[in-house]
Order: C-alpha cells, then structure tokens, then sequence
C-alpha cells in the first residue's frame, strides 16, 4: 500500500476540528476590529500580512496595529482559565514570541 500524504487520519482530523473550535470561540470573543486584525497578521483563513499592510486596510499607522495585537495577546492572557479549558496557553506563549522576536 502506498500512503496518501495529503489525506488526513482520522486523529489529525479531529484535532485539526477541535483547534478550529477553539480557534473560533478566540476570536468570536473579540470585536470585529481585533479578530480581522489578528486573522490577517496570522494568516487565518487566508495570506499572513505585515503590520504596513493591515494598518492601510485599516486606514491606521502599523504601530496602532502593533498595540492592537498586544491588546488581544493582553485580554487572552488576563482569561486564564479560558486558556485552560481551550488548551492554548501554549498558543498564547507563542503568540507572545512572535511578538517579542517582531521588536527586534
């Protein structure tokens, strides 16, 4: 048998499905602002953008932007226990790095 690679398993779907969740549980709990900013600096559902690129979509400087992302990583951080129940300390963490090696 020859293995199709691009074919999920049946695990790797389920947790491509719950991160998708939980994903979307995140981001229904920003305003509309934040979750396009933060699906457009990430590339969720659709092409990562720079800070340049997202503050013209928004008519915004990318330092705005900038602020606006630490905003976000800011109110998740202060949802511990939501960060638990979703498992995304991990995520958060990283989103965390990103920001941390952008300043550099």
């Amino acid at each position: 048998m020859i293995e199709d690679n691009n074919t999920l398993r049946p695990d790797q779907f389920a947790e491509k499905n719950t991160l998708r969740k939980n994903l979307d549980m995140i981001l229904n709990m920003l305003d509309d602002r934040e979750a396009k900013i933060v699906k457009m600096r990430y590339g969720i559902d659709g092409p990562r953008y720079t800070l340049e690129q997202v503050g013209e979509e928004f008519n915004v400087t990318r330092e705005r932007v900038r602020q606006i992302e630490q905003k976000v990583i800011q109110k998740l951080k202060e949802h511990a226990g939501l960060q638990k129940i979703l498992g995304i300390e991990d995520d958060i963490a990283k989103m965390e790095q990103n920001q941390i090696k952008g300043k550099k």
